[in-house]
């Protein structure tokens, strides 16, 4: 939400959104109060995606050269099946590892315009908890959104079964 001062010495604010509500100075204050994401936390916010990317890409690596090891090991004939489940894990969490450091690609490079921490709901908009931004930076969704994108992928996945 971006706020905005209507003349020099106007007693209220307007907030930019579709919604066009007027706020009162108090109102306007309690935006700042790090409830919700601002400029401000953009160094903040950086470091945090910054750091979570490189765990993200040593766990990758990590997970690299122990799908190589299984691979090779796969060879000896010890247990063929532990060796296939073993390596099918390995592969599982290599997907959801590439996907989490795409999502937290795509907020680096969001974090850079003015829709970082803008749920992406269209029919939503509404800003992204300061909270949840600083625990996971790649969210996309608030808190509302994403329970109801949660509880419409459960239904489609009980739908294919």
């Amino acid at each position: 939400m971006l706020v905005v001062l209507l003349g020099s010495n106007s007693s209220s604010y307007i907030n930019s959104t579709e919604k066009r509500e007027i706020m009162t100075p108090s109102a306007a204050q309690n935006l700042n109060n790090e409830d919700v994401y601002t400029p401000i936390h953009k160094n903040e916010m950086l470091c945090i995606i910054d750091r979570k990317i490189k765990e993200a890409e040593e766990e990758h690596t990590l997970l690299l050269e122990s799908l190589s090891e299984a691979t090779i090991n796969a060879s000896d004939g010890i247990d063929r099946a532990a060796k296939v489940s073993s390596t099918m894990s390995i592969t599982d969490k290599l997907s959801r590892n590439s996907g989490r450091l795409k999502k937290l690609y795509h907020a680096r490079n969001k974090l850079e315009s003015v829709d970082y921490g803008i749920c992406e709901n269209d029919k939503c908009g509404d800003e992204i908890p300061l909270k949840r931004l600083r625990i996971r930076p790649q969210a996309r969704f608030c808190i509302p959104c994403a329970e109801i994108k949660e509880r419409e992928e459960q239904a489609r996945q009980q739908r294919r079964r």
